[in-house]
């Protein structure tokens, strides 16, 4: 019986440890998981929030945009105030987002506003104030994407407001939005104890439910939490404001730069988990204590014969878990054999989970994207899952027991070789490499590996477990974003070195204009066989070569007026293909074969089929000269449409033609393609290549149409392919040669509008010899006075005239009076916008500065017959 004591006694001291011991492990981690609950819950009450307060800060900021944009698009090309500013105050009455609204000319001085009624005695002191300082004024008009200021406090309405930039063409929209309403939208997402305050980028408070800290200008940048925030990184923390310890968190605010910080006060969140630790003490001491009457009930029913117990463990022990245990003569050891019974089924249990765990974790590993190998110390591979397959071509039996180095490229075997002999050396247990790794079909995957190492007690090496990521197509992406960015650097200079080309041009073009018209006219008072004539000509056709580097150079300034027109590319080529021109290009370079292979079917292309054949001359004689001996030059065309993939991806979406300039010459330095597209750079012989723009004309005229041009090279020779917008078929059309007396005039008056002297007089003399009574005045400013006494059969209307206002600004002047006025359009440098607003306004033609007698003829013919 003494025996049978001491076993209870004990019995009851180990039930009662083993019940309160785990008891308070579960309290403890209880605890620290109630903790960690009320923090969570915290932050995902907050997430919540944010989620809310940034989608409504973002819809309320997006619907005023939103309506300054549409307000953009409705301003006409010539607006009148009355009716723009009927239009701003309508848009702002109807909407309860803005104070007012300006309209600022392209000086930054205010020529319009919205204002509300009770504002409307306001209005002639707000016209013409200038707001070109303002840093917002200057961005838009620089980027042409709309800005918002900073937050002020409104003096006209005592509200906390700013106000958005939008630009509208050569104007500027600008609109005071009262924040009101937004913080109205902010306090109904508030919830609980939560404070929600908004900061704007400056680290001042403007939305907050407490206003007093709102008119006391508050600044909270002091805040870690926030300052953080307004460089650009969203935390979580705790700060102190006034006095007073908060739990907060910070959400950025796009496109504002905005904080929204969402707080709430420690002492909150302690109450509530003071709440939830008293609630759990309960539970933890009611447990304990019926843990301690269980105990004590159950000391006193155990019973069994030890002996029986120890042999019938031992045979558990060796793994037959089928024999139970049977009951003793103590009620205690009959608990304890029962216990050992549950034992042994729970060792079965996890023994058939641990089979279960180890089936589920190899179908995990085999169905994973990313490579799983196991090496031995001499690199074979023992396992590998079944990505081997997709990145080598093997199968896994076929891999398994080759060495790891079979399938690494060869270029990269040394980074493999060496990793492996130094990672024994200095004991690496863990290490990342990249490598790449090549496939049956020779395409190259690039792997970045992560290999854990396994040593013995010897330090020598056991296995080596290894997780590849396949990064080829990240690598692919970096790729072309740097494509992207080396195009777009390259776009930034053309266009830089264009304005240059631009204002030499214009000034030659005027220059040009005698050198070839007035050769014309005197070839016309001469006899085919006056001895004068042969040098004349050579007198004009000088001048019409120098208008062609002119033209080169209005090209590369992408300022050229060129009209477009529907043309079968097939047909262009083609043209060019049997051109004296590439005869001469031919003989010059006896040794390369020249061959055309154009597209089976008719393709077009809207464009200036002038500068797109010289594009292709240009591209054609760089590929000639870049053979320097015997070879090969070819021109392929064929068209793709929007899916396929070969399209470059700076273009916009759609189908488009190819056209492709090959030859066999050394190919290009990596160093010099980026610049092969710039003015005048040649790596060619002084005096052989013409003027040097032959490539950037190329570039300038295909990048005007839409398209683009991507360059390949390597030691066999080069390519250049252009990509062209693809067109519908056009009607066909039948051009007429006309001689100069078919287009003689009957006295009809033409008014010559031009701001230089010998344009205007070298027009006359054309228009005189073409039988029309000419007159000229030097601005548009002087016409409209001309036109006040007399009338103008035509006009022959220059599009860019200093000072004074400009050609598309007369005509339309000129309509006002005189309705359906007749009217030849004239530019060599005006943009193409202006002078299709002209032909829109009732301009029956256009003709490109320098222009030819008989192109003179025919225009001023067709305006006035039609």
């Amino acid at each position: 019986m003494s025996d049978s004591k001491t076993l209870r006694q004990s019995l009851l001291l180990s039930h009662i440890l083993t019940g309160l011991l785990p008891l308070a492990l579960i309290a403890l981690f209880t605890l620290l998981f109630v903790i960690k609950t009320v923090r969570d819950d915290f932050f995902v009450r907050i997430d919540t929030l944010s989620q809310g307060t940034r989608g409504q800060i973002q819809l309320f900021m997006g619907q005023p945009l939103s309506v300054l944009r549409t307000i953009a698009r409705m301003l006409p090309d010539a607006w009148q105030h009355e009716a723009v500013e009927a239009m701003l105050n309508s848009h702002l009455r109807d909407s309860t987002y803005f104070d007012s609204i300006y309209l600022l000319n392209d000086r930054g001085r205010i020529v319009s506003a919205g204002l509300p009624a009770d504002r409307e005695s306001q209005r002639i002191d707000l016209l013409g104030i200038n707001l070109s300082h303002k840093q917002e004024f200057t961005a838009v008009r620089a980027s042409g994407e709309p800005q918002w200021s900073d937050t002020f406090l409104s003096l006209s309405s005592g509200k906390t407001s700013l106000t958005l930039y939008v630009p509208a063409g050569e104007a500027v929209l600008a609109a005071d939005i009262n924040l009101s309403l937004l913080a109205q939208l902010i306090t109904r997402l508030s919830r609980n104890n939560v404070v929600t305050a908004v900061i704007d980028r400056n680290g001042a408070i403007i939305i907050h439910p407490d206003p007093s800290l709102i008119g006391d200008s508050i600044m909270m940048n002091n805040i870690a939490l926030v300052s953080s925030a307004l460089a650009g990184d969203e935390r979580a923390g705790e700060f102190i404001f006034q006095g007073r310890r908060y739990l907060g968190a910070t959400s950025i605010i796009e496109p504002t730069k905005w904080v929204c910080l969402f707080a709430e006060p420690l002492d909150h969140l302690g109450r509530r988990l003071l709440i939830v630790l008293l609630i759990f003490a309960a539970g933890i001491c009611g447990a304990a204590a019926l843990s301690l009457v269980f105990s004590l009930y159950r000391a006193r029913s155990l019973a069994a014969p030890i002996f029986e117990i120890t042999d019938r463990t031992a045979i558990i022990a060796r793994g037959d878990y089928g024999d139970v245990l049977p009951p003793g003569s103590f009620v205690e050891l009959d608990q304890l054999a029962e216990n050992i019974n549950s034992m042994a089924d729970a060792i079965r249990t996890r023994e058939s989970q641990l089979r279960e765990s180890e089936l589920h974790y190899r179908e995990l590993i085999e169905q994973t994207s990313n490579l799983v190998l196991r090496l031995e110390h001499d690199l074979s591979i023992s396992y590998a899952n079944h990505t081997i397959v997709r990145l080598t071509g093997f199968e896994v039996d076929e891999v398994i027991g080759r060495p790891l180095p079979d399938f690494v490229y060869p270029e990269d075997l040394h980074l493999l070789q060496d990793a492996a002999k130094h990672w024994p050396q200095e004991e690496t247990t863990s290490a990342s490499l990249e490598v790449r790794l090549r496939h049956q079909d020779d395409t190259i995957r690039h792997l970045l590996i992560t290999a854990n190492i396994h040593f013995d007690d010897n330090h020598h090496l056991i296995d080596i477990s290894i997780i590849g990521h396949d990064i080829t197509a990240r690598l692919e992406m970096d790729r072309q974003r740097r494509e992207l960015e080396r195009q777009r650097q390259q776009s930034q200079r053309m266009e830089m070195l264009g304005l240059m080309a631009g204002g030499v041009a214009h000034d030659l073009n005027n220059i040009l204009a005698g050198i070839i018209n007035y050769p014309e006219l005197l070839l016309l008072k001469l006899e085919q066989n006056d001895p004068l004539r042969p040098t004349i000509e050579a007198i004009r056709r000088s001048g019409e070569r120098a208008a062609a580097v002119v033209a080169d150079l209005l090209t590369v300034a992408r300022d050229s007026a060129a009209v477009h027109e529907t043309v079968e590319i097939n047909d262009l080529v083609g043209a060019f293909a049997a051109s004296p021109e590439l005869s001469t290009i031919r003989r010059h370079h006896p040794d390369v074969d020249f061959h055309y292979t154009p597209y089976p079917e008719p393709i077009f292309c809207r464009c200036s089929p002038i500068h797109i054949e010289k594009a292709v001359m240009n591209l054609v004689i760089n590929a000639f000269e870049a053979v320097e001996r015997a070879g090969r030059v070819e021109i392929r065309c064929d068209r793709l449409d929007e899916t396929d993939t070969r399209l470059p991806h700076d273009l916009a979406p759609g189908s488009y033609l190819r056209l492709e300039v090959c030859d066999t010459g050394k190919g290009i330095d990596a160093e010099h393609l980026g610049k092969i597209f710039e003015p005048f750079f040649s790596k060619k012989r002084l005096g052989r290549s013409g003027t040097g723009l032959g490539l950037t004309v190329a570039w300038s005229t295909v990048r005007e149409h839409g398209g683009t041009i991507v360059v390949t090279s390597s030691e066999s020779g080069s390519a250049f392919t252009v990509y062209l917008p693809d067109a519908e078929a056009p009607a066909a059309t039948v051009v007429e040669e006309e001689d100069i007396v078919h287009l003689m005039g009957r006295g009809e008056r033409v008014l010559v509008i031009d701001d230089e002297q010998h344009l205007r007089e070298i027009a006359v003399h054309m228009l005189t010899t073409l039988n029309y009574q000419a007159t000229a005045v030097d601005s548009g400013e002087a016409a409209l006075v001309y036109l006040e006494n007399a009338s103008a059969d035509l006009l022959l209307l220059d599009m860019q005239m200093a000072p004074g206002i400009n050609g598309r600004e007369t005509y339309v002047r000129i309509c006002s009076r005189s309705p359906g006025q007749k009217a030849v359009v004239v530019s060599g440098y005006s943009t193409n916008e202006d002078v299709e607003a002209t032909l829109r306004c009732g301009a029956g033609a256009f003709l490109k500065k320098p222009y030819s007698l008989r192109e003179l003829g025919r225009a001023v013919q067709r305006v006035l017959n039609g």
